[in-house]
């Protein structure tokens, strides 16, 4: 289980509301959304004391991050929102090249993932996206050989597209690493980068991360 994986809770379920202000319509707008089989986002692991998982709602036209404490670690997650299944969104233009750049990942071994606004919008048919919102993109790649290949995907894909890109990349499954961050740090010739796991934030060697090849 990894952060931006998908939790679908049960009305069984014990959670508590992590945020002791929240209204009672919001808290009810998330209680209808779990007996709606809307799925929650893990989040980063902050106590031992419960698992914690999110998710984006608007009640009265404001938008809320609302944030469980799930009594137990749940059994089943699911990985994050696949691009391809919410390439429809776009226009034809931004389809295509969308569906290029998901092609060629896919020749790198990698997969790619969507989360933020733009997933929220698909998953929970609600007016997330915005003139400025990003797209958030989770890449997914097993070999740290293909790290540069990916950096000058995303790279391209930048000069493509009319919007920008954020977003990170998952290496072993369990490491995320902003992937522009990561192109900062290279450009800048910095030594190590904020790695980002399930439940600790740490610096790792950048030169470590590439597999000891800072030209791989």
């Amino acid at each position: 289980m990894n952060r931006h994986d998908l939790i679908y809770l049960q009305a069984k379920d014990a959670f508590k509301f992590l945020d002791v202000s929240l209204t009672p319509a919001v808290q009810q707008k998330i209680e209808q959304m779990i007996q709606h089989n809307m799925p929650f986002t893990v989040c980063r692991q902050e106590s031992e004391d419960y698992f914690k998982v999110a998710a984006n709602c608007f009640v009265h036209g404001q938008k809320h991050r609302v944030a469980l404490g799930l009594a137990s670690a749940p059994a089943l997650s699911h990985r994050p929102l696949p691009l391809s299944h919410l390439i429809d969104m776009f226009d034809v233009e931004t389809k295509n090249i969308l569906e290029q750049f998901i092609l060629h990942l896919n020749t790198l071994n990698c997969s790619v993932y969507v989360y933020g606004s733009y997933a929220c919008q698909y998953l929970y048919q609600e007016q997330f996206i915005h003139a400025h919102s990003d797209l958030d993109l989770l890449i997914e790649s097993s070999h740290t050989n293909m790290i540069r290949p990916i950096l000058q995907a995303i790279d391209q894909l930048k000069t493509q597209l009319p919007f920008s890109i954020d977003g990170e990349i998952t290496l072993n499954k369990t490491q995320n690493i902003s992937f522009n961050e990561l192109i900062f740090a290279l450009n800048q010739k910095q030594d190590s980068i904020i790695v980002k796991e399930l439940s600790k934030i740490s610096l790792a060697s950048i030169a470590a991360i590439f597999g000891g090849n800072l030209n791989a």
